[in-house]
C-alpha cells in the first residue's frame, strides 16, 4: 500500500492540507517546487516511461479534452471503482503495464486507463512521468480549464517530493458568478477517481469536491492528443 496522501479529508491548513489516503507514486522528482518542464531522472523502477512524440509550437495553449475522449476515460476509470489491491501492493494495473506484481500504482492506473481508451500516452509509473509527458505533448494546462478525463497531480507539502499522487478528474463542479452584468460559470472543485487511494490507500476510489484552491494540487492536463493546426 502507498504511504502518500489521503482521499478522506481536506483541511485548509497548509501543513496538513494534503489529501490523506492518496497512495504515493513510484519515483519522484529530485527537487522542490513546480514540476520540471520535461521528464528528468525518474525512478529506474519506472519500466515503461516514454514521451509522446507530438509537439506543438512553443507557447501554444493546451487544448481541453474533447467531451468524447474525456468521458471515455472517466467511464473506463469508473468501471474499476471499488477494486482493491492484494498483498505487497499487488494489482492488475501494474501487472498489465509493467509485468511486475506490485508497486505504488496510482500512475500505473492512470496509464492503464489511457491505454484502454486507445491513447498512446501517458505511459509512466511515476507522477512526474505523467506530468512530463503531458507537458511534452503540449496538453498540460497548469490550473486552467479542468475537464473530465484530465489527469490531475498532487503534492505533499513539507517534503522534497512534489509528485505524491495522480488521478483522473471525473467531474467538475461550477458556481455562477456575475461580472459587468454577465453571468458565467467558474470551476470551483472536482471529483477525482484514482488508484492506490482511499482510507487505506488500497484501491480505486473517488474523492468528491476537492477544492481547486487546495494548495496540494500541482495542476492537471488533457490526456487527449493536441488538435492538428
Amino acid at each position: 500500500m502507498g504511504n502518500g496522501v489521503s482521499l478522506q479529508k481536506y483541511t485548509p491548513v497548509r501543513v496538513a492540507s494534503f489529501i490523506p489516503g492518496f497512495g504515493a507514486s513510484t519515483g519522484s522528482a529530485p527537487s522542490k517546487g513546480a514540476p520540471p518542464s520535461s521528464p528528468v531522472g525518474f525512478s529506474p523502477v519506472d519500466s515503461f516511461e516514454g514521451s509522446a512524440k507530438t509537439k506543438s509550437a512553443a507557447g501554444a495553449k493546451a487544448p481541453a479534452s474533447s467531451d468524447k475522449t474525456g468521458q471515455k476515460l472517466v467511464d473506463i476509470a469508473k468501471k474499476q471503482e471499488g477494486y482493491k489491491e492484494g498483498p505487497g501492493n499487488s494489482n492488475k494495473f501494474t501487472q498489465a503495464m509493467t509485468g511486475k506484481k506490485g508497486q505504488a500504482w496510482c500512475a500505473d492506473f492512470v496509464s492503464w486507463v489511457a491505454k484502454e481508451a486507445g491513447l498512446k500516452s501517458p505511459r509512466s509509473s511515476s507522477v512526474g512521468g505523467i506530468v512530463g509527458q503531458l507537458k511534452k505533448q503540449d496538453t498540460w494546462k497548469g490550473k486552467k480549464n479542468p475537464q473530465p478525463g484530465d489527469a490531475i497531480a498532487f503534492n505533499r507539502p513539507g517534503t522534497s517530493r512534489w509528485d505524491d499522487h495522480v488521478g483522473i478528474i471525473s467531474k467538475v463542479h461550477y458556481k455562477t458568478v456575475e461580472k459587468n452584468g454577465k453571468k458565467t460559470q467558474v470551476p470551483v472543485s472536482v471529483d477525482v477517481i484514482s488508484g492506490n487511494s482511499g482510507s487505506k490507500t488500497d484501491g480505486v476510489y473517488t474523492r468528491k469536491k476537492i477544492p481547486l484552491s487546495n494548495p496540494d494540487i500541482v495542476g492537471w492536463g488533457s490526456m487527449a492528443k493536441p488538435k492538428k493546426k
